[in-house]
């Protein structure tokens, strides 16, 4: 496992602007289990995003990114 390649992978996940929904997927290799479930214009809203989707995927794993992630 190579943590160069999962930082990469969370960087490319990091917004300029507003909030990234991002699912993690554990069956995949290091570096690819992150996916962008979407792109919101404020935590705010990426909030209620991942309420909402927790309510059907009780047991996804998501995150928030803003631009200040790192």
């Amino acid at each position: 496992m190579s943590i160069s390649k999962i930082f990469a992978a969370k960087k490319r996940m990091i917004p300029k602007t507003g909030a990234n929904l991002v699912g993690l997927d554990d069956y995949e290799e290091p570096g690819e289990e992150l996916y962008l479930i979407g792109h919101f214009p404020s935590l705010q809203a990426a909030e209620k995003a991942q309420k909402a989707r927790k309510k059907n995927l009780p047991n996804e794993v998501t995150y928030i990114y803003e631009p200040d992630t790192l």
